[in-house]
């Protein structure tokens, strides 16, 4: 099989790694010269080491969270780099980070792709001083270096097939008591967004809400409030840096705080539920507290209502740590994909601070059976209302405002006016 690696360019990287092979090759018949794995033609458990092109932005944020980060913590910031595959993430904060002033583990169970991670490293000219390769279980090895503060971690990512939350507690437990920045990275999005509701309830400990267009940060506040959970079990909470969520993953970066106080605060304010209206459409937040007394809708009244949740209410947007990644792009032109990036880090800045969920515009104008104006248009009405507004970084065609549904579907009207 090894014949069937290929060179791969990715940032200032390049590997050799596994690539699954073009549709095109299915449709003209040649899937009789390929392996089971590729005839997949999505990434699965049974495929060997490979590289994903999908998740190119995901490790372009990654490398800028981290060059971000660097700022704030003295001395060399090591980084463990959890089931690492061939080893491209961890290569990447090498060579674009920080050069000179990162240290990475590299860990993975399974020999083969510590072997190419191995031949990686040499590939790309890192000196043997800059990581270390480990062939073995993750939750081993972070459990095993979370037992002394001298052995953890500035870094931890965390990126598994699917489901992160087998390793939220072993991550954090690895990272440093002060500064410890983690990465999670979720690709099993059918059961974050509620389409296999059982297995949701199960592996998250959150009902989540089907046929809602805010679906995709739901999914991100119930991966935020399951691994805060995870961390208050040992007496520590959260703070959501920056989270993107994408057709193909959700990726949060948080920073570990080593706060019992802080954790009681975030239980009592942080955690909640969603509340969707099925009469009116609109949609509200709610405090753990006030769920024995939430009956209706608040817009309408109407008994109509679903509750998602418990899930993270809180922020999942830094202002300060999204303005840094933005304003810190210029040294980074070079990356794939450099201006829907670019956009992306002004979109997570700008909605910094807005009330959590969206309103589609595209689904409202749709139930008044008017066709959408421009997005500026309406930005523009809800500002001159004195309503804080800004595009949703994850749904393009919504907005996210302290504006009720009612509100913005007069400006609609409004607008479509002679």
């Amino acid at each position: 099989m090894t014949q069937k690696l290929q060179l791969v360019d990715e940032g200032k990287a390049r590997i050799h790694a596994y690539l699954l092979p073009a549709k095109e090759q299915l449709a003209h018949g040649e899937e009789e010269n390929l392996d089971k794995w590729e005839q997949k033609v999505v990434p699965t458990r049974g495929m060997p080491v490979f590289y994903n092109p999908a998740m190119v932005q995901n490790r372009n944020i990654s490398v800028l969270a981290v060059h971000a980060w660097k700022e704030k913590v003295k001395g060399v910031i090591s980084i463990a780099d959890a089931m690492c595959g061939a080893g491209i993430r961890g290569i990447r904060y090498l060579l674009e980070a920080g050069p000179g002033n990162i240290h990475v583990d590299f860990v993975d169970l399974n020999p083969a792709a510590t072997r190419t991670c191995k031949d990686n490293v040499a590939l790309n000219n890192i000196e043997p001083a800059l990581c270390d390769i480990h062939t073995q279980d993750s939750n081993a090895f972070l459990f095993g270096r979370g037992i002394e503060e001298e052995s953890r971690f500035a870094v931890v990512d965390i990126d598994p097939f699917g489901n992160p939350m087998h390793y939220i507690t072993s991550g954090l437990k690895a990272l440093r008591y002060n500064r410890g920045l983690l990465h999670v990275n979720a690709t099993d999005l059918a059961v974050l967004c509620g389409v296999h509701m059982k297995a949701t309830l199960r592996k998250y400990q959150s009902k989540p809400l089907r046929n809602v267009h805010y679906h995709a940060e739901m999914a991100a506040r119930v991966l935020a409030g399951a691994i805060f959970r995870k961390a208050m079990e040992i007496d520590c909470t959260i703070k959501p840096l920056i989270t993107v969520a994408r057709h193909h993953f959700v990726k949060i970066i948080l920073e570990k705080i080593s706060s019992i106080n802080k954790a009681n605060e975030d239980l009592e304010h942080n955690l909640g539920y969603i509340l969707h209206c099925r009469e009116c459409k609109d949609h509200a937040i709610i405090e753990t507290k006030a769920m024995a007394i939430t009956h209706a809708c608040p817009s309408c009244n109407s008994p109509n209502i679903q509750l998602g949740g418990p899930l993270w209410i809180g922020k999942i947007q830094d202002g300060e740590f999204c303005t840094a990644l933005r304003d810190n792009f210029k040294a980074f032109m070079y990356m794939q994909g450099k201006q829907e990036l670019k956009k992306l880090l002004g979109e997570c800045t700008d909605e910094a601070g807005m009330p959590p969920l969206s309103h589609d515009i595209h689904e409202i104008c749709e139930s008044l059976k008017l066709s959408p104006p421009s997005m500026d248009a309406i930005l523009d009405q809800l500002k001159a209302q004195g309503w804080p507004v800004s595009r949703d970084s994850i749904n393009p065609r919504a907005i996210k405002t302290a504006a009720r549904r009612n509100d913005i579907a007069r400006i609609l009207v409004n607008l479509k006016r002679p």
